[in-house]
């Protein structure tokens, strides 16, 4: 789930209300903000042309490991912690690098955290 920056400054929470209060929404959900285009982001090609599936948006845990600090936050930690009084929240950022070229010249836009 991503949420753009906008949506962030309305508060986060009244657009979770919505979500959560049906069964169909799982809580392991992985959860992102982002200044982004949203659209834009979720047509970017991962490293080396693999699947999406493949991606920090879909699976952050290695990424994490290796170089990262913040940690990856799922729905139903956002939610406990957005509704626990002066509880400060820190939300993963997903923008896109375009410092990176595919092999046959094509621009990649990797996801970093």
């Amino acid at each position: 789930m991503v949420f753009s920056q906008e949506a962030l400054k309305h508060g986060a929470l009244q657009y979770l209300e919505g979500l959560i209060r049906f069964r169909e929404i799982r809580y392991t959900q992985w959860v992102y903000g982002t200044n982004e285009p949203i659209d834009r982001l979720f047509t970017v090609t991962p490293f080396f042309n693999l699947s999406p599936l493949a991606s920090i948006l879909h699976q952050p845990e290695d990424n994490y490991r290796q170089r990262s600090f913040i940690r990856p936050l799922r729905l139903h930690k956002m939610v406990s912690q957005l509704r626990e009084p002066g509880n400060s929240l820190l939300l993963p950022m997903l923008a896109i690098d375009g410092r990176y070229e595919a092999g046959g010249g094509g621009d990649l836009f990797p996801l970093s955290a």
